[in-house]
């Protein structure tokens, strides 16, 4: 299955080296949840006092896609709703300010990014959608 993966994400990135270079909307901006991602030293932890929870963020960027993988001890990702329970919930991507999608898987493939810099922030929610207090944001720069 990780074999497969791999094999179509590279498929996916040689189709779009093949398209004409052009200024992209932020609406054509796609978030693909996969379950693996390529590991770089590019890492951000954060901690937050209140919860004594941690999340680190591995990213890097290929061609207009970013790809992303957050670890966050003691945390299972679920799909929102149901009751609040410490330990669990899913992840709220924002991209300028605005909140694009919401993951409930660690690692995510931001594809399609529009040229220029860009504000990225992940942000961890409860299952009933209130907040950790957790996040990180960092600036991206698309060439």
């Amino acid at each position: 299955m990780g074999r497969t993966i791999i094999i179509l994400l590279i498929i996916g990135l040689l189709a779009t080296g093949c398209s004409k270079d052009r200024p992209r909307a932020l609406a054509e901006l796609e978030i693909i949840p996969v379950s693996y991602s390529e590991k770089d030293s590019n890492v951000l932890e954060v901690m937050s006092q209140q919860e004594r929870k941690a999340i680190k963020i591995n990213h890097h960027i290929k061609n207009k896609d970013i790809y992303v993988e957050c670890y966050i001890p003691n945390f299972v990702f679920k799909e929102k709703g149901g009751s609040k329970k410490n330990g669990e919930g899913h992840l709220g991507i924002f991209v300028d300010g605005k909140l694009i999608d919401e993951i409930y898987t660690a690692a995510f493939i931001l594809k399609n990014f529009p040229k220029g810099e860009h504000s990225i922030k992940v942000e961890v929610f409860h299952n009933d959608s209130s907040r950790y207090n957790l996040s990180k944001t960092w600036i991206e720069s698309i060439k």
